[in-house]
């Protein structure tokens, strides 16, 4: 599965895009926190397949990004 990181989050591991095991998001977030750490820090939400969402259970072909907070104007 895909997982785009943006802005600060990116920054902090030094990857715009990972490759990930599919699951739910509990243990996307848990697998990309063990692996980077520094992401505890940081607060953010998830999009699945361009749908902000707090909970879903994710396919191998699904798209999850990563979206630090922003502020629109």
């Amino acid at each position: 599965m895909k997982v785009l990181l943006f802005g600060v989050l990116a920054e902090v591991t030094g990857k715009k895009e990972l490759d990930m095991a599919s699951g739910n998001l509990a243990d996307l977030q848990h697998q990309i926190q063990e692996t980077y750490p520094r992401l505890a820090d940081h607060s953010f939400r998830f999009a699945v397949n361009q749908v902000l969402v707090d909970d879903a259970i994710l396919k191998e072909n699904d798209e999850v990004a990563l979206l630090p907070p922003f502020a629109g104007g």
